[in-house]
């Protein structure tokens, strides 16, 4: 079981995670909540992990649900959507993976692996940024055309999706991350440029029309329209 799994509608549904000798499989299920069984069970992808299993890989990864359809981040290079009701698939997108062994020369790997992932939708918008990947992008709900992806390794640290407030997306690593939600562009950071004095440390929040960010010893206040400091 790959995560925590998604109650809705008396039944649970759930990431499932198999190894099949060099390969990883990536189901999804649902089950009754009440008795347990299984109602249905659908192969999504199956690819070469990140870490190409040379050690034990802890992995979180979570689904969303948005009137009635499942999206599923299976951080093995595709961004899947299942059918709630009978699991069926929808659609399947792909999207450029970054070479297992690269590091980039400023910090560890940018694998994420561990960190929960899932997608965000926001008004037909389905938000990524998986951990094999060098950027955030942006998928049609409905078709998962892909709309719009920030710039090669222009935020390679974001590790999570905060959520959308002023019109911007807010995602946040070792910075903080303001993105034009329906165009992609990323409008501002906090810090201006990496500072290994001032790193994101945790998961922040958004509320009351502010982003919380925190740090290793204090917790930072902006507007969600823009980088002002409250």
């Amino acid at each position: 079981i790959e995560g925590v799994p998604l109650a809705a509608d008396g039944r649970l549904y759930v990431a499932l995670r198999q190894r099949d000798r060099a390969r990883t499989q990536t189901p999804v299920a649902a089950f009754d909540a009440k008795r347990g069984e299984l109602v249905w069970q659908r192969f999504v992808a199956a690819a070469e992990s990140f870490g190409q299993a040379q050690a034990v890989e802890y992995t979180h990864n979570l689904l969303s649900l948005d009137e009635g359809v499942l999206y599923y981040n299976t951080n093995l290079g595709v961004v899947a959507a299942v059918r709630a009701s009978d699991g069926q698939v929808q659609w399947v997108t792909r999207y450029p993976q970054l070479p297992a062994d690269e590091s980039p020369a400023d910090g560890p790997s940018p694998s994420r692996v561990g960190d929960p992932t899932p997608c965000l939708i926001h008004q037909g918008l389905v938000l990524a940024a998986p951990s094999d990947c060098d950027r955030v992008f942006a998928l049609d709900a409905a078709t998962g055309l892909r709309l719009w992806e920030t710039a090669p390794e222009a935020a390679d640290d974001v590790r999570h999706l905060l959520g959308v407030g002023g019109g911007n997306l807010i995602a946040s690593g070792r910075r903080l991350y303001w993105i034009d939600a329906e165009t992609g562009k990323i409008t501002a950071s906090f810090p201006a440029s990496v500072d290994e004095a001032l790193r994101g440390y945790g998961r922040g929040i958004l509320a009351g029309g502010q982003v919380y960010w925190p740090t290793r010893d204090r917790i930072y206040v902006f507007n969600q329209r823009g980088p002002r400091q409250t």
